[in-house]
């Protein structure tokens, strides 16, 4: 099946992921799936913030930045040294997140998701995202079965809600890495 080649661990794996969080950014930017003519909503002139710019530079990168300076407390790097007062879980938990880390301007956002988010909001869903659906045999074909919703539905509106569609589908990539430390 032409799909099995990027359902396995690797490099081509990635480049679908960042792929598909891509694509889910561009088809929630406003005005971004507008006629030619607009190219896509690129030549609408907005200000964000008192400068003027465009949607999609405002989308892909303003908003982010924005919600990062608002992020205080995850500015600094998280305990990972046993002689801390840590809990050990909590160390371990930390080290995953450093893992997944790569020293850039969205360090402190993806440090807020996850101790927030996947360590606090979503602990009991955890297993749902990092647990991928088996192929099943249906009628002589291959279908990937679903038993329920593979995602807590309540918890992702919350999510895409506290920090906006377009910054959500940013951070599934980036969290992929932390996901995938965490259930291994």
């Amino acid at each position: 099946m032409y799909c099995e080649k990027y359902l396995s661990p690797g490099s081509d794996q990635d480049i679908v992921l960042r792929f598909l969080t891509h694509f889910l950014g561009n088809i929630h930017q406003p005005l971004h799936m507008t006629g030619r003519d607009r190219r896509g909503g690129n030549y609408v002139p907005v200000q964000f913030n008192g400068k003027n710019t465009s949607p999609h530079f405002a989308w892909d990168d303003l908003l982010i930045l924005e919600r990062i300076n608002l992020l205080t407390n995850y500015t600094d790097p998280l305990p990972i040294s046993p002689d801390s007062a840590v809990p050990p879980p909590d160390l371990i938990r930390n080290s995953h997140i450093k893992s997944a880390l790569n020293e850039s301007n969205y360090d402190p956002l993806v440090r807020w998701i996850v101790l927030e988010g996947i360590y606090g909001w979503w602990a009991t869903a955890l297993e749902e995202w990092t647990t991928r659906p088996q192929f099943v045999v249906n009628n002589q074909q291959q279908v990937m079965q679903l038993e329920s919703c593979p995602l807590n539905i309540q918890s992702t509106c919350l999510f895409a809600h506290t920090i906006g569609p377009g910054l959500a589908t940013r951070c599934y990539a980036i969290l992929f890495g932390v996901l995938t430390s965490k259930a291994s």
